[in-house]
């Protein structure tokens, strides 16, 4: 008799390995054959879940995205005070932790490799999800009563902090990531805690 298979965690523990593989190995790692390796399992668990290399990057992408806005509105939904949100945000968009490492590293470099396969659709996810956060980050500074123009210098310092964790790790630990952020909401008149 078959064994039951439950797709929605196959395609789960797919898109973990995707992080994973493109993380460790860079993106040109991330074929059907080297996922299933990661899996421990033959090609077919790939291919059964999806047909092509662009639709397993495409569904990674939005999945990982879907994650991050999950856990944004978890965090607000247990959070009234609005500055302890904004820099949580802020914090934890950042890669304060070797997952975090990880999944930036993956994002930063399989990016323009999911845009060469999948095409414009994914320069169009990552432009979504970035107005998405910027959305979020405009209602927590309202609530705030700080001036909403500050939206861009507060995504530039998350980006700036992502790239230079993702290229000199140990030079960035959380304590210097949340000194930073405070630093940066202080300058725009916020203080923390």
């Amino acid at each position: 008799m078959p064994r039951a298979v439950d797709h929605v965690q196959r395609k789960r523990d797919i898109v973990d390995a995707v992080w994973r593989v493109a993380a460790d190995d860079g993106p040109h790692a991330v074929t059907f054959r080297r996922i299933a390796k990661e899996l421990g399992g033959s090609t077919t668990i790939v291919t059964e879940a999806f047909s092509t290399r662009a639709e397993l990057l495409d569904y990674a992408v939005t999945t990982k995205i879907a994650d991050w806005q999950r856990i944004f509105y978890e965090s607000v939904a247990v959070e009234s005070d609005p500055v302890v949100t904004l820099r949580a945000t802020l914090v934890e968009s950042c890669p304060v932790d070797e997952a975090a490492l990880r999944e930036s590293r993956a994002w930063l470099v399989a990016l323009p490799l999911s845009t060469a396969v999948v095409g414009q659709r994914m320069s169009e996810i990552s432009a979504a999800y970035t107005r998405w956060l910027s959305g979020q980050l405009v209602t927590l500074l309202e609530r705030t009563g700080t001036p909403t123009e500050v939206v861009d210098q507060l995504l530039v310092t998350v980006y700036g902090i992502t790239v230079a964790a993702v290229e000199d790790p140990t030079a960035w630990p959380r304590e210097r990531i949340e000194a930073l952020i405070d630093r940066t909401l202080a300058s725009i008149g916020i203080t923390v805690g």
